[in-house]
């Protein structure tokens, strides 16, 4: 439906002496209730009349609209090269601005025409200077390949070719605020490498150009194909910015801030993030400011972090967090004996049996060769000494016992040793003795090898691994789910982010791979969120189960990437080629800015990413307070309290 023409009236100043009494400026809906009220009936124009501004007053470059400043900025300039959405920023400024975009498909045999009319021009133009032996100008150069390229395209059908102009029109309460905002627009379109400029002596041509007409009467008309207007796509993406989330810095590209709430099921289906990045690119900065705003902002979620390098221990020790080290000899103890709580659709008489099997399990990591398994005898001498260990200790499937005190390991060395000695029972005796390290010898010292010594009562529980064997993490994986899922069940009315740094190192082992999947895929379900963190994304999305984890992430970030990355973080996320390009030129810069204060210098790109997130593609800068930049910073210098010399690097 085309809305009619309004009529624009110019009132010219009067003399003083014709001055009439002042007269009361009208809105359209008290106009028709005092034609109503004085029985008579609008103008002939119609909703023309009532819907037009009862003045309008033109200058050269700008309108007063019933007292209200108005200016109309033309598009002149193009910029060189622009991403698609370059204009959302531009949108997203909070201007009050009408933007008014005008197409016009061109007639393609006029516009074969005018293009092989400027192609014979330019190959003239750059004849002429060949002849003359002139140096060939790069910008004629340049002009004559895009139309070429060009021709091609439309011959090909493969571009359209369309008339397009681009209009802005300001509203404001006085003209020192309508300048304002004329140079916070022209600013704006200035960062794109844009051109917007005041429709000088063309005011009024230039508002019905922002109506509802579908006519330029300014005409500052730009050429362009398909493949670029398309760039021009003017709806400002949406934001991140959840209630009640826990802010992680701003988008870069809108400069509003970014709030998430990972266990909001209304926009995510899992709570689980997975975390992207080269080693020194800000992984674990990121996550310990999560952390962080996380306990500080909202009672209800806790942290428990699986720390490889002990790199969380400063973070935990400032919030009154526990440090749990996990080693051969630490006096923090796991034991695999305490029955869990009744978990869902489980009933009491069950719990007690599938323990045992969990058991079993733990003791085919700790008894088995490497990579081998426990034959099916050895699993039943174990599930019949497992069982008489509980009877022993007056536990059975009655819910009643289960309160009383756990056995621990000493107690099934005893059973077995036992029964190999009455029996004479050779399988029994070759379970004993590769038991024994853990009981009596070397390794007996801590972990597993008594009651249980931790809880998970702080808000911040880290779990050490840097000083345990690397041939022990496949038990300590074991340990660790089965405590957590413990304790999960215990609370459920928690909701708890369990991180686990490094975890590419963890998937090389089976038993850890396991861990993680199983979390990743059940972790809804008991309020837990996983947070997996990885440097090596080339061989963490090589492996079965690290696809697994990605494809269960409902938030992804990726932050500063490397050529030897780049190429498998964009199959797997489908980067476009900007994303790529903007998170290469992160990477690069990144390299150089290890231990930069990012609350000193705001500037420095560490911290910058991509969030994929709720349907969106956000380009996040992750913003830390200097007391935060202190909790969270891993640059050595910083750490240790050293700083670089002055003159040096």
């Amino acid at each position: 439906m085309r809305l009619p023409r309004l009529s624009l009236f110019r009132l010219e100043r009067a003399a003083p002496a014709a001055l009439a009494p002042v007269p009361v400026t009208l809105t359209p809906r008290v106009r028709v209730q005092r034609l109503a009220a004085e029985g008579r009936t609008a103008h002939r124009g119609g909703v023309a009349d009532l819907v037009a501004p009862a003045s309008v007053r033109c200058s050269a470059d700008h309108l007063l609209l019933d007292g209200q400043f108005a200016r109309v900025l033309a598009l002149v300039g193009l910029p060189p090269e622009v991403a698609d959405g370059w204009l959302a920023p531009i949108i997203s400024e909070h201007l009050g601005a009408d933007v008014s975009l005008i197409v016009q498909p061109q007639d393609a045999g006029a516009t074969a025409h005018s293009l092989r009319v400027q192609h014979l021009r330019l190959q003239a133009v750059m004849g002429a200077d060949e002849d003359d032996a002139v140096p060939a100008d790069p910008d004629i150069t340049a002009a004559d390949e895009q139309v070429e390229h060009l021709r091609h395209a439309l011959a090909r059908r493969k571009e359209n070719l369309f008339s397009v102009g681009l209009y802005v029109l300001l509203r404001a309460r006085s003209r020192a605020e309508l300048d304002a905002l004329t140079r916070r627009a022209q600013d704006a379109f200035a960062r794109v490498n844009g051109r917007l400029v005041i429709a000088h002596f063309q005011q009024e041509q230039g508002l019905h150009s922002c109506l509802p007409e579908g006519r330029d009467q300014i005409a500052k008309r730009h050429q362009l194909e398909t493949t670029s207007l398309v760039t021009l796509y003017p709806f400002p993406p949406a934001t991140l910015r959840m209630p009640g989330g826990v802010p992680l810095g701003y988008d870069r590209a809108t400069h509003t801030p970014v709030e998430i709430d990972l266990f909001d099921d209304r926009t995510f289906r899992n709570a689980n993030l997975l975390l992207c990045a080269p080693s020194g690119g800000g992984k674990s900065f990121t996550i310990k400011l999560l952390g962080l705003r996380s306990l500080l902002l909202d009672d209800a979620t806790d942290l428990l972090i699986i720390d490889r390098k002990h790199e969380y221990a400063h973070l935990c020790e400032a919030v009154g967090g526990q440090f749990i080290r996990l080693a051969a000899t630490s006096a923090h103890r796991i034991n695999p004996f305490d029955l869990p709580p009744l978990g869902p659709q489980q009933t009491p008489a069950e719990v007690l049996p599938e323990h045992i099997q969990q058991l079993i399990g733990l003791l085919e990591i700790l008894l088995a060769e490497p990579d081998g398994h426990l034959s099916s005898l050895e699993r039943a001498t174990l599930d019949r000494a497992l069982r008489q260990v509980y009877a022993t200790h007056g536990i059975t499937t009655d819910p009643e016992t289960h309160q009383r005190p756990a056995p621990t390991l000493p107690a099934l060395q005893q059973v077995l040793d036992d029964s190999s000695a009455l029996d004479e029972n050779q399988t029994a005796r070759n379970l004993a003795e590769r038991l024994r390290p853990y009981t009596s010898g070397s390794l007996a010292g801590g972990l597993l090898n008594g009651a249980t010594t931790i809880t998970l009562d702080s808000r911040m529980v880290v779990f050490g691994l840097a000083d345990l064997p690397r041939a022990l993490w496949p038990l300590a994986m074991h340990l660790l789910a089965s405590y957590v899922w413990t304790e999960v069940r215990r609370r459920p009315d928690r909701q708890r982010l369990l991180v686990v740094d490094e975890a590419w190192l963890l998937l090389q082992h089976a038993e850890g791979g396991e861990f993680l999947e199983h979390m990743a895929r059940l972790a809804r379900y008991a309020g837990l969120g996983l947070v997996t963190i990885t440097q090596d994304v080339k061989e963490f999305l090589r492996s079965a189960r690290g696809q697994a984890i990605a494809d269960n992430a409902a938030a992804t970030l990726l932050l500063g990437q490397s050529d030897a990355t780049i190429t498998a973080v964009a199959e797997a996320f489908r980067l476009s080629p900007g994303e790529r390009d903007d998170l290469l030129a992160i990477g690069a810069e990144s390299d150089g800015q290890h231990g930069v204060d990012q609350a000193a210098e705001p500037d420095n790109r560490r911290g910058e990413g991509l969030l994929l997130a709720a349907g969106r593609r956000i380009k996040l800068k992750v913003v830390a307070t200097p007391d935060e930049h202190e909790l969270a910073t891993t640059a050595f210098r910083e750490v240790t309290g050293r700083r670089a010399m002055p003159g040096r690097a």
